[in-house]
């Protein structure tokens, strides 16, 4: 190992004192390098934040859409619901008056039938008055 203390711990073995590197310039040098890392993470989450920003607007915009197309298919279904209950309130008085007519239809036949069974009646009578008298 070339540790620099190990050169001052063997001085009280007769060994010859080193000068021990200095730590500074090592020590400068790695916050050196992990200042750059730092700042490279720093970009690369300035870029996510940027692309996460970007995903959010297109999000928001997309649900923005969404709902004015939602809007706008509610307000078409309530305008379908109201032209159905006109049209069935209409069909209501369509059949309201399609039996009064039945009805006033099945009067009329009814006056019809007896007034040509009365006409019928009296011509029958009426036969049968000439068939007596020519018998007699």
């Amino acid at each position: 190992m070339n540790d620099p203390h190990d050169n001052w711990l063997r001085v009280g073995d007769g060994a010859e004192m080193d000068e021990p590197e200095d730590p500074t310039e090592d020590w400068v040098e790695q916050l050196r390098r992990d200042y750059e890392e730092l700042q490279e993470c720093f970009m690369e989450s300035l870029k996510r934040e940027r692309n996460l920003k970007n995903e959010y607007e297109l999000y928001k915009s997309r649900a923005e859409q969404w709902r004015r197309q939602l809007g706008a298919a509610t307000q078409r279904e309530h305008r379908h619901k109201a032209r159905i209950r006109e049209l069935e309130a209409e069909n209501a008085k369509l059949l309201a008056l399609g039996a009064d007519y039945r009805a006033k239809y099945e009067e009329s036949a009814e006056e019809a039938r007896r007034a040509f069974n009365a006409m019928t009646g009296n011509a029958e009578e009426q036969l049968e008055d000439l068939l007596e008298g020519r018998s007699k």
